[in-house]
């Protein structure tokens, strides 16, 4: 489930990058055998998202349910960030980006 979450926020990540102009790319190899090495751009997603979730953490522990029992989930705050992120522009969009740790195009 973990890398389903990564991979939804991987194709988030590249769609806002894509350039509709560009020449269209080679599919990617097809998968022939599990478990398959992740692509260095796959795990950036994966440290992004851990390093988001630790931080979202770290502010939640900071407001006022300190001494509460609160549950909280960082993948769908994250997956809800990406999508408004899509809809953001300029500097908005940017500074989505930069929260989520995705790095400017």
């Amino acid at each position: 489930m973990r890398y389903y979450g990564a991979a939804l926020l991987l194709a988030a990540v590249l769609a806002a990058c894509s350039d509709p102009a560009a020449p269209v790319q080679e599919a990617p190899a097809a998968i022939t055998s599990l478990p398959r090495a992740l692509t260095p751009g796959e795990q950036d997603i994966i440290d992004a998202s851990g390093t988001f979730a630790f931080d979202l953490f770290r502010e939640v522990n900071k407001g006022q349910w300190r001494d509460r029992n609160v549950f909280i989930s960082p993948l769908s705050a994250s997956m809800a960030f990406g999508m408004t992120m899509n809809g953001a522009a300029a500097t908005r969009f940017d500074e989505m980006r930069q929260t989520l740790g995705f790095p400017l195009c």
